[in-house]
Parts: C-alpha cells; sequence; structure tokens
C-alpha cells in the first residue's frame, strides 16, 4: 500500500523516502517491490546502494547483489568501504574473490580497515569468538546491522565456543536498529539460558 502511494505521487523520487520503504522491503523479503523502487530512484546515492546490496545478501541473492555492485561500479557511482566489504561476503568462489581484490586496490581502500577485515576474516582458517566479535562489532559499527546478522547466525551455526557478552549486546543492538523482533527474542533467550 505505502509503495502504491509513492509511486502514485513520485514521493519515490526522495533517496530517503525510497531508500526507507527499499529496506522495508528487504526486511520482508519482497524481492519485486525492493528492486523496483531502487531501480526507479532517478537519483541514488551510497546509501540505497548499500541498503539494496546488504539486503539482497541477507536475502541469499549473492548473484543479484554482485549485478547491482557491478552496475554502480560501471555506472560511475561512487563506493566506500561498506559497500565494498559488503559485496567481500558476497564473493563465493575463486573468480569473484580475485574480482573484489582487483576492485579494492584500483580504489586504493585495501588498507581500510572495514574492508580488510571482511577479506581477511573471509580466509581465516580458525575463527573463534574474539575473531567474530572483531567482525561483528566493526559490521555494527559501519551500519549493516543485517549483514551482522548473518554472520551471527554463521557464528552460532558453526558452534563457536561460548558467545560472549560483546557478542550478544551486539546481536541485541542490530536487532534493535531493523526492529527484528522475532530474533532479537531469540537473542534474549540465549542471554537468560547463560
Amino acid at each position: 500500500m505505502v509503495h502504491t502511494h509513492l509511486l502514485k505521487t513520485w514521493f519515490f523520487s526522495d533517496v530517503y523516502a525510497a531508500t526507507a520503504l527499499t529496506n522495508a522491503s528487504m526486511k520482508l523479503n519482497l524481492m519485486d517491490d525492493k528492486l523496483k523502487v531502487f531501480d526507479k530512484m532517478p537519483h541514488r546515492n551510497l546509501v540505497p546502494v548499500n541498503t539494496v546490496i546488504s539486503g539482497l545478501l541477507h536475502n541469499e541473492h549473492c548473484r543479484e547483489a554482485l549485478k547491482v555492485f557491478k552496475s554502480v561500479v560501471f555506472g560511475g557511482h561512487g563506493l566506500n568501504s561498506v559497500t565494498i566489504a559488503s559485496v567481500c561476503s558476497a564473493c563465493d568462489n575463486a573468480k569473484h574473490g580475485m574480482g573484489m581484490d582487483c576492485v579494492v586496490v584500483k580504489l586504493g581502500v585495501e588498507s581500510d580497515v572495514y574492508v580488510a577485515t571482511s577479506a581477511l576474516f573471509k580466509h581465516m582458517p580458525v575463527k573463534n569468538v574474539v575473531s567474530y566479535n572483531a567482525f561483528i562489532t566493526g559490521l555494527l559499527h559501519n551500519g549493516v546491522p543485517m549483514v551482522m546478522l548473518d554472520v551471527f547466525k554463521k557464528m552460532r551455526a558453526c558452534r563457536v565456543e561460548n558467545l560472549n557478552s560483546v557478542t550478544l549486546v551486539s546481536a541485541l543492538s542490530a536487532c534493535g536498529s531493523v526492529l527484528y523482533l522475532r530474533f532479537g527474542r531469540q537473542v534474549h533467550g540465549l542471554i537468560m539460558k547463560d
């Protein structure tokens, strides 16, 4: 209903309103709606780009995230470390990984802590609670709570040693920032269990 209203009133041309609608569509996994709003935005900046890429990755649409990234790169839009680090997690083969390495070096962001941590974390042979905490707090600090929650879920699935207060507070904070109440209750249950 909100989407239809925005289209009828041309309000979707406001980058903030369109980004908020895109973010809401991402949370509900409404693939067609999220890309429609993004595609119709006349003036995009990094906020909607990062929102779309992060949301696509959160909903396990890695190929679509890489397509959006390529359109941004070849469309002459600027990129930032959040964009690069988010896309690094979509690289599921050596070809994509090598391509991202080239982009990182070409843009001169290889020394950026966020990008380096994302790339290094992916290739760490052994990950423990400290390395996970460093990564998830960095994700949260850099405004990608949905990606952070995906990493938290992977951490739980890998049965990393006991979670600590840093892990749990970060997860709760991410849940609160994206209003993911059901998952927040599950994290709260983990806290009460310990």
